[in-house]
């Protein structure tokens, strides 16, 4: 009896020692939160529709509005050019202000493609404000904001992307958060961000490190709910990176030699906006930062190694990837 007793425990314990080591069961992991939900008004907030906030007459912040069954949700938070009057530069040495050239175009890009392929357009945010005077993409104490008018766009652009995320929530129930960024570093590739810390990225033999840290990702929705280990989820074949990097657009981390991890490179693992607006508090709606280079995405004229445009090259093949990653890890067939 003593026996039966102890082979019993022994099995229970190796069920629960499975379920600890599975994607959705990492050391970090906590239950999920309910999230409040973000009222708005509907009357307002409708099917292509673009709401402006206006400083001094000028477009300063533009929701615009996709389909409502649509499941993506873009944003441009550093490609403003627009310098508000009577506000002062924000001079803190922490605080960035290089601006992201032609990430909105590419923003457009990425949509116009989703649309032509799934019948449904993305929903939208752009800050046309320089980076100079503000930066949506930091928490307030870190945004150094100069001026109560800075503050109040800071809030509403906040506030455009809950009203983006309850509007994919109250329609569909889940989605995916992708803000768009570019980057001058030295390697051209798409960086892909999920919050994950460098040293967990770099540990390319073992994933030991990696596939623990579900439960500290801006895509934890996704992992909780999958088939594939966290870090097939973040460089395996079935990863954004490697999806990107399917359509000729190189990225990191993605299932190439050389782009599993950033090594000793430069990589952005995400910013504040990829860390309050993705799921690892909990939620349906995952987020992933692209940090993207010039030759491949942002550049406006044409490339001749390319044989393309790469605003146009860029944007279709991070949109087809998107639409790939849906069938995938969603179970959500988007082409029409």
């Amino acid at each position: 009896m003593k026996k039966i007793s102890f082979l019993i425990s022994v099995l229970g314990l190796m069920l629960f020692l499975s379920s600890c080591f599975k994607n959705k069961g990492s050391e970090f992991d906590e239950p999920d939160y309910v999230e409040p939900d973000i009222a708005y008004d509907k009357a307002v907030f409708t099917k292509g529709a673009t709401v402006l906030y206006k400083i001094d007459g000028e477009n300063a912040l533009e929701f615009r509005v996709g389909d409502l069954k649509s499941p993506v949700i873009l944003s441009s938070p550093h490609d403003g050019i627009f310098e508000p009057a009577g506000v002062d530069d924000r001079d803190h040495p922490d605080g960035e202000i290089v601006r992201d050239i032609y990430a909105t175009p590419l923003v457009v890009r990425v949509a116009d493609t989703l649309e032509k392929r799934t019948g449904m357009r993305p929903h939208i945010i752009i800050n046309q404000i320089s980076r100079k005077k503000l930066d949506p993409n930091r928490s307030r104490d870190e945004s150094y904001l100069t001026s109560y008018k800075m503050l109040d766009a800071y809030v509403q652009y906040h506030q455009y992307i809950k009203i983006a995320r309850q509007i994919v929530k109250d329609n569909i129930g889940k989605g995916l958060y992708i803000d768009m960024h570019g980057h001058g570093h030295d390697k051209d590739r798409i960086e892909v961000g999920y919050m994950l810390a460098i040293a967990d990225l770099n540990d390319t033999l073992t994933n030991k490190y990696l596939d623990l840290k579900a439960g500290k990702s801006s895509i934890y929705g996704i992992a909780k709910t999958s088939d594939y280990t966290f870090s097939d989820l973040v460089r395996g074949d079935v990863a954004f990176g490697t999806l990107l990097a399917n359509e000729l657009l190189p990225a990191v981390p993605s299932n190439r030699v050389g782009n599993k991890g950033p090594a000793a490179d430069n990589y952005f693992n995400g910013g504040y906006c990829t860390l309050a607006y993705g799921s690892i508090a909990g939620g349906n709606i995952s987020a992933i930062q692209l940090e993207t280079d010039w030759k491949h995405a942002r550049k406006d004229t044409y490339d001749a190694d390319l044989k393309a445009f790469p605003q146009q090259f860029g944007g279709g093949g991070i949109a087809r990837a998107i639409i790939k990653y849906f069938r995938l890890h969603f179970g959500m067939d988007m082409e029409k």
